[in-house]
């Protein structure tokens, strides 16, 4: 489950894996896909959405650099009133360490 965060937040994304199931290990090993089972899945929509939204790199490796693409796109020229609500926004835009983790690994359990 993914914090409140990304609470509006519903993309496509691609499933990669299915890591546990309770009625069966069988389901596990061969990738069945039922309810309530565990899966993993591809972050970058998440990644996309939570960097528009918030205006802050999401998953980026220590000192690492952004593209040229990347840094415009979080450093456009805005209007004083979607600034303020950038500013605000930025306020309550702290994740948890586990899940920038797993944004690092472009994975999302």
């Amino acid at each position: 489950h993914l914090l409140p965060l990304f609470a509006g937040c519903t993309r496509k994304t691609r499933i990669i894996d299915v890591v546990y199931n309770a009625s069966n290990n069988e389901l596990v090993r061969t990738k069945t896909l039922v309810k309530n089972c565990i899966v993993l899945v591809d972050s970058t929509p998440y990644r996309q959405w939570y960097e528009a939204h918030y205006a802050t790199p999401l998953g980026r490796k220590k000192g690492a650099k952004l593209t040229p693409e990347e840094e415009e796109i979080l450093n456009k020229k805005r209007s004083k009133k979607t600034q303020k609500k950038y500013d605000e926004r930025k306020k309550t835009a702290k994740i948890s360490p586990l899940l920038e983790e797993q944004f690092q690994q472009g994975k999302l359990l």
